[in-house]
């Protein structure tokens, strides 16, 4: 069986556990969560709420910096990132939709010529934030 890759978090956790001598479940007893769960998390293959962050660093962060690295390579290690548009202002909610949609776009670059792509009629300057949108919707419906 071949052996997974460590997320950012996973060998943050590892230098702990080799730190602090502590075997996996010697670790995950330390967080209360179970040993599949810590290998989930260390392979960077479940989500990790901020509750979980929190149990991470108030069990094993022992300085400031410590808990930004923690804090740090736990949101690099998630799968997958999730926002609540009440913790963010208008402002940067429309930021945050600003970049996934240039995000989208980089990721359809060279799937589709130039040309296949529809366009809105009087479309203007934003109009290219429309069309991912649009694009980005099309695909949550699917």
């Amino acid at each position: 069986m071949a052996k997974k890759t460590l997320s950012p978090l996973g060998k943050e956790l590892r230098k702990i556990a080799i730190d602090r001598e502590l075997s996996a479940p010697e670790m995950a007893e330390a967080l209360g969560i179970s040993p599949f769960k810590l290998r989930r998390i260390e392979a960077g293959e479940v989500l990790i709420d901020p509750a979980t962050v929190a149990n991470i660093v108030g069990t094993f962060a022992s300085d400031p910096v410590q808990v930004a690295q923690l804090r740090k390579a736990a949101y690099l290690s998630t799968p997958i990132l999730v926002f609540s548009r009440e913790d963010l202002s208008p402002e940067k909610w429309e930021e945050l939709l600003n970049l996934h949609s240039d995000i989208q776009v980089q990721k359809t670059e060279g799937h589709a010529e130039a040309n296949d792509q529809p366009k809105f009629e009087g479309m203007d300057e934003g109009g290219e934030e429309l069309l991912a949108l649009e694009e980005t919707l099309a695909g949550l419906e699917d």
